[in-house]
C-alpha cells in the first residue's frame, strides 16, 4: 500500500473537512504520523487502515483503490489471525455503546484513548472471538435492520457520517452478541471483561457529573417542593451531618446559613461541584425520605 494509498488517505481527509491536526485528534495519532502516511514514509498496518476508514467513513477500496494494494490487502487478510468484534463504553455518552471490530483490542483501546477528545476514557465491555475479519459489519447489518434509527448518523460539511456508535444499553448490546453466539455455538468465544478500580471511580464521577448537569438545567428551590422552612435535612453516610432549611435556596449548618452549592462542595469533598441540587437530591432525607423520591 504505497503511493496510491497516501494520496487516497490526503485526499479524503480534506473531502471530509479534516486538517491533519484535527484528523490526527480524530484517530488518536499525532499529527507528524497522519503526515507521513501521507506521503508515503509510512506503512499502513490493517488495523490503521480500518480506522482511517471508520473515521473518514469511507470503504477500505476507497482509500486503497488500486487493484494491487487490493489484492495486497486480501493477503493480509487471509494471512493474520482473526480478532474480536469488541462492545466498548464510555462514561463521556453513556446512553451509547460502540461496536466494531480490532484484530487486537487492547491495541484498539489506547488508539482511542490516545485522544484527547473525550473527558472519560473507552473501556471494554465485551468481546466475542471471530474467525473471519470485518464480522462486526454483519452486526451492524443486523442491528440497522432490526432498528435503523439506532445508529449515530450525522452530516459534517455536507457529508453523510455513519459511525459504529448505537444508543443502546451495554446489557442489550450484549445480548445480541450473546443470542448470535448461541446460534453459532459459540458461547465459549464471549467474555465480558471486569471494570478496573480506576474505571469503576470514572463511571461514578461520570454519573455525579450528569446528575449535576440536569440539577443546573432546572431552578431549583425548596419553597417549590414539600420541604418546607425549618425542615431538618440529614445526611445518608454521616446521620450527625443535619442542615436545617433556611429559605428557598439556603440551608443552615453549624450555626452558619449558606447557598446549597458551597454547602455541597463542603460535605463531599467535590469542589469541581458547581450546583448543589444533585448532591442534596441523592445524599440527604427529609422525614426518613430521600429528598430524590420527595423533589421531581
Amino acid at each position: 500500500m504505497k503511493n496510491k494509498f497516501a494520496e487516497n488517505l490526503s485526499k479524503l481527509r480534506k473531502e471530509r473537512g479534516y486538517t491533519q491536526n484535527t484528523f490526527a485528534d480524530a484517530t488518536g495519532m499525532q499529527r507528524n504520523t497522519i503526515a507521513c502516511y501521507e506521503t508515503g514514509r509510512r506503512e499502513c498496518d490493517f488495523d490503521t487502515l480500518l480506522l482511517f476508514a471508520e473515521v473518514l467513513n469511507c470503504t477500505v477500496d476507497e482509500l486503497l483503490a488500486d487493484e494491487n494494494d487490493i489484492t495486497e490487502l486480501n493477503n493480509i487478510v487471509i494471512s493474520k489471525k482473526a480478532g474480536s468484534i469488541y462492545i466498548l463504553t464510555n462514561p463521556s455518552f453513556p446512553d451509547y455503546v460502540k461496536i466494531g471490530y480490532a484484530d487486537n483490542v487492547e491495541n484498539r483501546l489506547q488508539q482511542l484513548n490516545n485522544s484527547e477528545c473525550t473527558p472519560f476514557a473507552f473501556r471494554v465491555y465485551a468481546t466475542y472471538d471471530v474467525d473471519s475479519r470485518l464480522s462486526d459489519i454483519k452486526i451492524h447489518s443486523i442491528i440497522d435492520k432490526l432498528n435503523p434509527d439506532l445508529r449515530s448518523i450525522d452530516n459534517y460539511n455536507g457529508k453523510k457520517r455513519v459511525r459504529e456508535f448505537y444508543a443502546m444499553s451495554a446489557e442489550d448490546a450484549y445480548s445480541l452478541l450473546e443470542a448470535i453466539a448461541e446460534i453459532h455455538n459459540c458461547v465459549d468465544k464471549l467474555k465480558k471483561w471486569e471494570l478496573s478500580n480506576e474505571e469503576i471511580y470514572a463511571e461514578k464521577t461520570a454519573k455525579e457529573v450528569s446528575m449535576e448537569k440536569r440539577a443546573r438545567a432546572i431552578n431549583f428551590a425548596f419553597d417549590h417542593s414539600k420541604i418546607p422552612v425549618g425542615a431538618k435535612l440529614v445526611n445518608i453516610e454521616d446521620s450527625n451531618i443535619i442542615c436545617t432549611v433556611v429559605d428557598e435556596r439556603r440551608i443552615e449548618y453549624n450555626g452558619e446559613s449558606m447557598h446549597i452549592t458551597p454547602f455541597a462542595k463542603m460535605i463531599s469533598g467535590k469542589n469541581w461541584l458547581t450546583t448543589g441540587p444533585g448532591y442534596l437530591k441523592d445524599h440527604f432525607t427529609y422525614n426518613g425520605i430521600l429528598l430524590r423520591e420527595i423533589i421531581n
